[in-house]
């Protein structure tokens, strides 16, 4: 190899090594977010109210790129002070945060937009700052609107006055007003009761009504104040409502505490059931399902008796059961309270039947199946004929995996337990000679 030649190469040798630091640097260095300034021409505010008459500040920010993100929050912070001509001096500072991606990204021009929620202003002149990294713009606005007292009439306002579930009485001051952008305050006093109780001053119940002078939507709007005059004795009051120029008095009783008729019953709080009991006589369930304790229910278990059978026997005219139902209307327990209402229809033969249950205003059609008579051969579980140490077993299995059946209940007191198994060795052992066997029978001893 000629010198020229390793001199060549050793020129390179030098360059690349020269350069290898930088290559690494730049490869090492990462891709990430750093803060940004924007410029002044890339930023615009303004401030105008909404349709609630709010003041927005809307701030608009033009990106050269997609690689820009920003992070504010909805709140603002308010300044206060004094200009030197002695006028109030209001600033409102709106904060955010703004970033720019250092790798590649869309070289495409990019608008965000920043809202803060100002709320009502009075009238006045303000100045709204928006800052960020290095950065800060201001716009100044006037408030010309404002709140001013709002005179109500007789058609604008509705007072009623009824108990809440506690017993205390609330009276409500409903108020109709043209629009949304009304700001309305309102407390309560309280009235001295005369020594004789028969008649009581009245209670006064206060409220302020402003309007916004500004924009709004042109939408009727009402607005409910209560005032809670707490419990009361029977007797006759008055409630005085006053707001700004305006007062209407209202008069209303309170009533004494009694049982009135219940109008609440329907097909969800009424449910209906048929079975027969001990004796085979069929017996209609009517439970009713009532919101709270204060209820009474009268009624008679008897049932007017249906018609004569038709020929075909198939159906019948319907039993007819009534109760009368009441609620009281002083406190009670607010509990879901359940009564069950028993009517005895007797011994039916088989066929379709209805029973018609009716209370107040209220009324329920039933039907039901009598179904034809099976004969039970008690003990006889495998349907064998027979009556011995194989329907034993079943027996065992029966109350061991807790199932019902009508020839496993040998004593017939609805129930697969140890005293079947015990009536039933005494079947087997020949003490008893009649299945089923309940402790009305007899022993017969062998």
């Amino acid at each position: 190899m000629s010198k020229g030649k390793i001199s060549f190469l050793l020129v390179v040798f030098l360059l690349m090594t020269a350069l290898l630091p930088t290559v690494v640097s730049a490869e090492a260095s990462e891709e990430t977010w750093i803060k940004f300034a924007p410029r002044s021409e890339d930023v615009s505010i303004s401030v105008k109210p909404d349709d609630t008459g709010e003041y927005v500040a809307t701030v608009k920010i033009m990106f050269p790129s997609s690689g820009y993100r920003v992070n504010y929050e909805d709140a603002v912070e308010v300044v206060t002070g004094l200009l030197p001509d002695g006028t109030k001096k209001v600033s409102i500072i709106g904060q955010a945060d703004i970033e720019a991606w250092t790798g590649g990204s869309l070289t495409v021009m990019t608008e965000k937009t920043l809202t803060y929620h100002l709320g009502k202003l009075d009238r006045g002149v303000y100045l709204f700052t928006f800052r960020s990294y290095n950065f800060s713009k201001t716009c100044e606005f006037e408030v010309t609107e404002d709140y001013v007292d709002w005179i109500l009439k007789d058609d604008q306002v509705s007072i009623s006055a009824e108990p809440n579930r506690n017993g205390e009485y609330i009276v409500s001051v409903k108020l109709t007003l043209p629009h949304p952008c009304f700001m309305v305050d309102y407390h309560e006093i309280y009235p001295i009761v005369p020594p004789d109780g028969s008649e009581k001053f009245p209670f006064l119940g206060g409220a302020t009504v402003k309007e916004w002078t500004g924009p709004a939507p042109r939408v009727i709007t009402e607005k409910v104040l209560r005032y809670n005059v707490g419990k009361l004795k029977p007797g006759i009051y008055y409630f005085e409502f006053f707001a700004n120029d305006y007062k209407q008095l209202f008069k209303f009783e309170v009533p004494e505490d009694k049982y009135i008729i219940y109008d609440g019953l329907n097909d969800k709080n009424v449910s209906i059931s048929a079975e027969p009991n001990k004796n085979g006589e069929y017996v209609v369930n009517v439970k009713l399902t009532l919101p709270h304790s204060g209820f009474r229910v009268s009624y008679d278990d008897t049932v007017s008796i249906p018609e004569i059978d038709p020929p075909d026997g198939s159906e019948k005219s319907p039993f007819l059961g009534g109760a009368i139902v009441e609620e009281w209307t002083g406190p009670a327990l607010q509990v879901i309270t359940e009564k069950v209402l028993s009517y005895n229809l007797g011994k039916l033969k088989p066929g379709v039947y209805y029973f018609v249950f009716f209370a107040n205003n209220y009324k329920q059609l039933y039907k039901f199946e009598v179904a034809q008579n099976v004969r039970i051969c008690y003990g006889d579980l495998n349907d064998d004929g027979k009556v011995n140490s194989t329907d034993f077993s079943l027996i065992k299995r029966c109350i061991l995996e807790r199932i019902y059946d009508d020839r496993a209940d040998v004593n017939a007191d609805g129930n697969v337990n140890s005293t079947d198994v015990v009536v039933f060795k005494r079947y087997i052992f020949r003490m008893i000679d009649t299945l089923p066997f309940n402790s009305d029978s007899e022993y017969v001893i062998h």
